[in-house]
Protein backbone atom coordinates (compact mmCIF):
# COMPACT_ATOMS: atom_id res chain seq x y z
CA UNK A 1 0.00 0.00 0.00
CA UNK A 2 2.85 2.59 0.62
CA UNK A 3 4.54 1.71 -2.86
CA UNK A 4 1.31 2.38 -4.44
CA UNK A 5 0.81 5.24 -2.70
CA UNK A 6 3.84 6.73 -3.30
CA UNK A 7 4.05 5.71 -7.22
CA UNK A 8 0.39 7.46 -7.60
CA UNK A 9 1.82 9.95 -5.51
CA UNK A 10 4.79 10.70 -7.81
CA UNK A 11 2.00 10.28 -10.92
CA UNK A 12 0.47 13.52 -9.40
CA UNK A 13 -2.10 11.73 -7.98
CA UNK A 14 -2.12 13.06 -4.50
CA UNK A 15 1.01 14.09 -4.23
CA UNK A 16 0.74 15.41 -0.71
CA UNK A 17 0.95 11.91 0.43
CA UNK A 18 5.00 12.06 -0.61
CA UNK A 19 5.98 13.36 2.47
CA UNK A 20 3.91 10.79 4.79
CA UNK A 21 5.49 8.00 2.52
CA UNK A 22 9.21 9.36 3.10
CA UNK A 23 8.39 9.21 7.24
CA UNK A 24 6.48 5.71 6.23
CA UNK A 25 9.42 4.16 5.03
CA UNK A 26 11.77 5.41 7.43
CA UNK A 27 9.89 4.02 10.34
CA UNK A 28 9.12 0.62 8.76
CA UNK A 29 13.24 0.87 7.73
CA UNK A 30 14.13 1.46 11.41
CA UNK A 31 12.21 -1.23 13.09
CA UNK A 32 13.52 -3.76 10.40
CA UNK A 33 17.11 -3.02 12.05
CA UNK A 34 15.70 -2.99 15.63
CA UNK A 35 14.58 -6.34 14.43
CA UNK A 36 17.27 -7.70 13.45
CA UNK A 37 19.06 -6.34 16.77
CA UNK A 38 16.70 -7.49 19.15
CA UNK A 39 14.34 -10.18 17.38
CA UNK A 40 11.49 -7.72 18.35
CA UNK A 41 9.50 -6.27 15.79
CA UNK A 42 7.81 -2.88 16.54
CA UNK A 43 6.88 0.30 15.04
CA UNK A 44 7.16 3.97 17.06
CA UNK A 45 4.62 6.09 17.43
CA UNK A 46 5.11 8.30 14.95
CA UNK A 47 5.76 5.71 12.52
CA UNK A 48 2.16 4.26 12.92
CA UNK A 49 0.71 7.50 12.48
CA UNK A 50 2.45 8.12 9.87
CA UNK A 51 1.49 4.65 8.08
CA UNK A 52 -2.32 5.45 9.14
CA UNK A 53 -1.68 8.65 7.28
CA UNK A 54 -0.40 6.86 4.31
CA UNK A 55 -3.32 4.46 4.64
CA UNK A 56 -5.75 7.69 4.72
CA UNK A 57 -4.11 9.16 1.73
CA UNK A 58 -4.11 5.66 -0.69
CA UNK A 59 -7.55 5.13 -0.14
CA UNK A 60 -8.55 8.57 -1.31
CA UNK A 61 -6.07 8.06 -4.11
CA UNK A 62 -7.98 4.89 -4.76
CA UNK A 63 -11.24 5.61 -4.85
CA UNK A 64 -10.17 9.50 -6.41
CA UNK A 65 -9.38 7.66 -10.06
CA UNK A 66 -11.34 5.01 -12.10
CA UNK A 67 -10.04 1.08 -11.24
CA UNK A 68 -8.41 1.21 -14.74
CA UNK A 69 -5.78 3.51 -13.86
CA UNK A 70 -5.51 2.20 -10.23
CA UNK A 71 -4.71 -1.30 -12.01
CA UNK A 72 -2.12 0.62 -14.43
CA UNK A 73 -0.54 2.00 -10.94
CA UNK A 74 0.05 -1.22 -8.74
CA UNK A 75 1.24 -3.01 -12.40
CA UNK A 76 3.88 0.60 -12.01
CA UNK A 77 4.52 -0.18 -9.12
CA UNK A 78 5.48 -4.15 -9.61
CA UNK A 79 8.01 -2.93 -12.38
CA UNK A 80 9.62 -0.72 -10.44
CA UNK A 81 10.31 -2.99 -7.27
CA UNK A 82 11.33 -5.82 -10.35
CA UNK A 83 13.66 -3.31 -12.07
CA UNK A 84 15.38 -2.54 -8.75
CA UNK A 85 15.29 0.97 -9.49
CA UNK A 86 17.53 3.44 -7.34
CA UNK A 87 14.59 4.31 -5.32
CA UNK A 88 13.67 0.74 -4.07
CA UNK A 89 15.17 0.02 -0.72
CA UNK A 90 16.03 -3.67 -0.11
CA UNK A 91 16.36 -4.54 3.48
CA UNK A 92 18.36 -8.03 3.63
Amino acid sequence: MLNIAETMGKSGIGPEVLPYCIEAQKALYDAAKRYESTKVMGLSGVGIGAIRDVWEFHDLQRTSIPRSKYEAMIQKTINTIKSRSKDVMEIA
